[in-house]
């Protein structure tokens, strides 16, 4: 069984109905999702005049809120830069309930094919943009409540050129009027 977080609401993966999903970067980011937006500020702080924070510059104590919703992905990348593979390093105990553990594992070993290609969509977009991605899915569970879960991808560089690292922060929005 999955559990949607703050919406509470128990299902299976086949009780999904087809979901609607967009991705947002810039500004948009910060209309689209103002609870996830101080954790864009603290890496965008962090980065300073880079273009990309670095994964030396996370401190797990200076975002305690978003803990249980944060994640960590390497990113596998080819010679040309361009994404090969996502793998789990880190995933917060509320990403873990509703996706399962995929820590140390491939993406794409997921048995949801839509949701990692639409993952994979959104990352592809932010390692090109070098900047990061919004994605809204919103969707219905068969027979219950709609639901709307927003994931916010920032990439991170060890060189300030390429990015390797993915860290994120998801958020579980009930839908108005449900």
């Amino acid at each position: 069984m999955l559990n949607l977080g703050q919406i509470g609401t128990e299902f299976t993966r086949s009780d999904l109905a087809d979901v609607q999903f967009e991705i947002f970067s810039g500004p948009d980011i910060a209309h689209q999702s103002p609870s996830l937006y101080p954790f864009l500020e603290y890496f965008q702080d962090k980065a300073g005049p880079r273009k990309m924070a670095a994964r030396a510059d996370l401190r797990p104590e200076q975002i305690k809120p978003y803990l249980s919703r944060f994640v960590m992905f390497d990113l596998m990348l080819d010679d040309a830069g361009h994404l090969q593979d996502i793998r789990g390093r880190i995933l917060g105990a509320k990403i873990i309930d509703f996706y399962g553990n995929f820590t140390n594992r491939s993406l794409k070993e997921n048995t949801n094919k839509r949701a990692v290609a639409r993952v994979f969509r959104a990352v592809e977009q932010m390692v090109e943009q070098k900047s990061a991605v919004l994605t809204v899915a919103q969707g219905s569970v068969t027979g219950l409540k709609s639901f709307m879960v927003n994931s916010l991808y920032i990439p991170l560089s060890d060189d300030d050129d390429r990015p390797n690292y993915l860290a994120g922060a998801v958020e579980f929005v009930p839908v108005a009027g449900e």
